[in-house]
C-alpha cells in the first residue's frame, strides 16, 4: 500500500474539520435561507415621479359616472349575473360639439378586484372574464348614458370634426380593431396587411385630412394610414426609435417588446404631438428570476409621454421619464393598484385631459398642464 506524505495527511485533517463544521452548521441552513429571502427587495407602488414632474395636476372624479354606467347595463339586461362584481374600466373622455364632455367606459365583470372578502386583494372573477359593454355617459348632467355595444378599451379622438373612437372587439382569443363613430354609433372593422391575432392600442392622429395611427412605437415607429370610407389601412412610414427608460425601476428589463401604445395623440405645440405609452411587466414570469418580492400576481405598469414631429415621417423625438399614475384613495393601497391603462388624452386650452383605469376596477381622470408635460419631454 502506498504511504501518504505529511502534507497529504494535513489536507485530509483540514477536510475532516470542514465536514464536522458543516454537519454542526446544517441546522442553521434554513435560517440562512430565510435571511436571504428577507433580504429580497420589496417592490412598492409609487407615484412620486409623477407628482414631481407634474405638480399642477388636478383630479377629475369619475365615481358617480362609473356607478351610473354600471346601473344602466345591469338594468338593461336582466339576464346578467348581479352577484358578480361589475365595474366601469379604462375610460376615455371627449368633448361634444356643444362643449360638454362625455366619458366612454367599458362596463364588465372582468375585474381584478373580485375578492368578495377583501376588495383590496388581487382576484380574478371565479366565473372568468367576459360580458363587455361600451357605455357613453354625460360628464356634465349626470344622465344621458347609453350602451353602445360589445367593445373594449376605447380611445376617443376627433377627426375632421367627427367624434370617433378606436376600440377593439374581443372574441375567440382575438382582438379585432374597430373604428367607432360616436354620433351614428356605427362601428367598422379596420384592416391592415399582416395583422396579428390581437390588434389593439393603435394611437390615432390626423394630418392634412388623412387619418393615421401609430401601429408600433418600439423598436420602430410604424405609422399606418387608414381610409375612413373603406376602413382599409396601409403602411405609411417607418422610422427607428430609441426610447429612454429613465424612471423605470432597476429590476425592470429594458426592451422594446414591453412598450405598448396607449392614448390618442394630442397637440403639444405647433411642431409636436404628444401621447402616452406604457410599459408592462408580469411578475408571474419574473418573480423567480430576480431578487425581488412582488405584492401580488398583478401586472405592473409604468407610463411615459412620447412626442413626435407633426410632419411626415412623424419621427419620435423625445419621451419623458417613466412614472406610475396617481391612484384614487379607494385603491391606493390595493394589490391591483399598479394595473394602469391610459386610454384617453385630449387637449383643452392649456391642459391635457387624461383618463385611465386602475386595477381593472376604478376609473379616473385628471388635468395636467401642457407646459409641465413639455418640460418633462425637454421641449
Amino acid at each position: 500500500m502506498a504511504t501518504m506524505s505529511v502534507a497529504a495527511l494535513a489536507v485530509l485533517a483540514s477536510l475532516a474539520r470542514q465536514l464536522q463544521a458543516g454537519e454542526a452548521g446544517c441546522r442553521s441552513t434554513s435560517l440562512l435561507q430565510t435571511k436571504a429571502h428577507e433580504a429580497r427587495e420589496q417592490h412598492k407602488f409609487s407615484d412620486a415621479t409623477f407628482t414631481h414632474l407634474f405638480p399642477g395636476h388636478r383630479g377629475i372624479d369619475l365615481d358617480a359616472t362609473s356607478s351610473l354606467a354600471v346601473s344602466l347595463v345591469l338594468q338593461g339586461n336582466q339576464s346578467l349575473n348581479r352577484s358578480l362584481i361589475w365595474k366601469m374600466l379604462n375610460p376615455s373622455l371627449y368633448p361634444t360639439e356643444d362643449g360638454s364632455w362625455r366619458v366612454l367606459g367599458r362596463v364588465t365583470h372582468s375585474t381584478r378586484c373580485a375578492c368578495p372578502a377583501d376588495s383590496k386583494k388581487w382576484c380574478m372573477p371565479k366565473e372568468g372574464d367576459g360580458d363587455d359593454y361600451l357605455v357613453s355617459c354625460s360628464m356634465d348632467t349626470g344622465d344621458g348614458c347609453s350602451v353602445i355595444g360589445p367593445y373594449q378599451d376605447p380611445h376617443a379622438f376627433i377627426y375632421g370634426g367627427q367624434r370617433l373612437a378606436f376600440v377593439d372587439k374581443a372574441g375567440q382569443g382575438v382582438c379585432i380593431p374597430m373604428l367607432l363613430n360616436l354620433t351614428s354609433l356605427q362601428a367598422n372593422r379596420l384592416v391592415v396587411p399582416g395583422m396579428g391575432w390581437c390588434e389593439k392600442n393603435w394611437m390615432p392622429f390626423e394630418h392634412e385630412g388623412s387619418l393615421y395611427f401609430s401601429h408600433w412605437l418600439q423598436p420602430a415607429h410604424a405609422v399606418i394610414r387608414c381610409d375612413v370610407g373603406s376602413h382599409n389601412c396601409e403602411t405609411a412610414f417607418n422610422t427607428s426609435t430609441t426610447l429612454s427608460f429613465d424612471g423605470l425601476p432597476s429590476f425592470a428589463p429594458r426592451g422594446g417588446e414591453s412598450v405598448h401604445g396607449s392614448s390618442p395623440w394630442a397637440e403639444l405645440d405647433s411642431d409636436h404631438l404628444v401621447a402616452s405609452a406604457h410599459y408592462m411587466m408580469d411578475p408571474f414570469f419574473w418573480q423567480d428570476k430576480m431578487n425581488i418580492t412582488f405584492r401580488s400576481k398583478a401586472r405592473l405598469y409604468w407610463h411615459t409621454f412620447v412626442a413626435i414631429e407633426r410632419k411626415p415621417p412623424f419621427a419620435i423625438v423625445a419621451n419623458s421619464p417613466w412614472f406610475q399614475l396617481p391612484v384614487p384613495d379607494a385603491g391606493r393601497d390595493a394589490e391591483w393598484s399598479e394595473i394602469q391603462y391610459m386610454g384617453g388624452m385630449m387637449r383643452q386650452g392649456e391642459d391635457l385631459v387624461l383618463s385611465y383605469g386602475v386595477g381593472d376596477c376604478l376609473s379616473h381622470a385628471m388635468r395636467v398642464p401642457v407646459s409641465e408635460v413639455a418640460h418633462a419631454l425637454g421641449l
